[in-house]
């Protein structure tokens, strides 16, 4: 297995104009950013695998029938039958950016315990890549260690997408003390700049690993390198984002931006970022997140 996904899948209703009698209307689109990555790499070519729990309703048997038609490994997606499929609801902005409010209280993706990842599936594959979003609440917080701790004593290389959700948190210095838990498992990591905003500011990027990339949005992303990971050009920190027009939805860019990055570790051996940009630029054009997501033979 190249690529196991830990967190969250879930619904992504993403706003989409209003209806005759002028009530708001909401398109329905798989996601969860664990979730993104893992189909991501999957539409480049990586064997890929998810662990996680959605719901025993209509939502979860179409998240779940989503990532079978997608080729993404199911062994371990559960359904729980006694917590519904956790929904996101994103308000978009004229440019494409979203705003979003969570339907995630007692949700099945935070009910998964220490004692449910499938630690084989781990042991077996090339990255495990987590979120922050499965620290948020318990149970999910102690699988999340106990499925890192298995891909560290087995010599996985971890890949952490720190994400930051507001609404999910009661407050940022909970959210950086469940970051800097999750910092001596990490291999490869990624921020967003709103999500290095909320750890305190430049002052972080002390705390990253080895290696570290801050995307930027429309602007870029930057390289960070410690010592394991060289650059492929010796001065080449700055990655240029790929200008696009007519941006349709943000939702999934930095997912598909670095389920590339991983493809490009995998395949490679290092990470330049540049079809990664390629990658979160053609997210962009596609409303939704998963719907979005390119195939190698787009970027190429």
């Amino acid at each position: 297995m190249d690529v196991v996904a830990l967190g969250e899948l879930l619904i992504d209703f993403t706003s989409a104009g209003e209806s005759s009698g002028h009530s708001a209307m909401f398109e329905r689109h798989p996601g969860g950013a664990p979730a993104n990555v893992a189909v991501g790499c999957r539409r480049l070519g990586l064997r890929t695998a998810f662990i996680g729990k959605v719901g025993n309703d209509v939502h979860g048997s179409f998240l779940r029938k989503v990532l079978e038609q997608e080729g993404v490994d199911c062994r371990n997606l559960m359904i729980d039958r006694a917590a519904p499929t956790p929904l996101a609801f994103a308000m978009l902005s004229p440019d494409g950016e979203r705003e979003f409010s969570f339907a995630r209280f007692h949700s099945a993706d935070t009910r998964l315990t220490a004692d449910e990842p499938d630690f084989a599936l781990i042991k077996s594959a090339k990255i495990l890549h987590v979120g922050t979003l499965s620290m948020s609440a318990e149970p999910s917080r102690s699988a999340t260690l106990a499925a890192l701790g298995c891909a560290k004593a087995n010599g996985v290389t971890v890949s952490l997408d720190i994400n930051y959700r507001a609404p999910l948190w009661s407050g940022t210095d909970k959210f950086a003390a469940a970051v800097c838990e999750l910092m001596p498992y990490t291999d490869l990591l990624k921020m967003s700049e709103e999500d290095l905003h909320a750890l305190g500011g430049i002052g972080f990027i002390t705390e990253l690993p080895k290696f570290g990339i801050i995307t930027c949005g429309a602007k870029g992303a930057w390289i960070v390198v410690r010592d394991g990971i060289a650059l492929p050009e010796e001065e080449q920190t700055f990655i240029p984002a790929v200008k696009v027009d007519d941006v349709a939805d943000t939702t999934g860019a930095g997912d598909a931006f670095w389920a590339a990055a991983l493809y490009e570790y995998i395949t490679y051996g290092q990470i330049t970022g540049e079809l990664a940009a390629k990658a979160g630029a053609a997210a962009t054009q596609k409303r939704g997140a998963i719907p979005a997501l390119p195939t190698l033979a787009d970027l190429q």
